[in-house]
């Protein structure tokens, strides 16, 4: 883990990040699967960003009590973000769902932690235990 610390004209940022390759999290089709922020559990977020396609693209957002998770239409109605951990949830999921995600968290300090995940989508199997 590194820490950058940009000093700005209007205030300080620390970004926390870990060098390494995406968490790898594997989910059957029709599932629900949970992407844990694997964010500071002694934090107040104050901004969540959860994105897809090297983090050009938000599928989900919160910032400053103000909630998002029907930006994409693909993902309408399947997006569930817990705004005190940062954690995602996706129900239903389909092949299509099968991508890296990234997330950027802020706390009120300007604290800030990113984290990769690629979510591997298989095909239906049967019952599971």
């Amino acid at each position: 883990m590194f820490l950058v610390l940009f000093l700005m004209s209007f205030g300080t940022f620390h970004v926390h990040s870990v060098l390494s390759k995406p968490e790898q999290v594997t989910a059957y089709e029709g599932d629900t699967v949970t992407l844990h922020s694997r964010g500071n559990t002694t934090w107040t977020l104050s901004r969540i960003q959860w994105a897809i396609f090297q983090n050009d693209t938000l599928i989900a957002t919160y910032q400053t009590g103000d909630l998002e998770t029907d930006l994409i239409w693909s993902y309408k109605g399947r997006l569930t973000l817990n705004t005190t951990t940062g954690d995602l949830q996706i129900k239903n999921v389909t092949r299509k769902d099968n991508k890296s995600y990234s997330v950027l968290l802020m706390d009120n300090n300007n604290d800030q932690y990113n984290h990769d995940i690629q979510l591997n989508v298989r095909g239906e199997t049967g019952p599971r235990s």
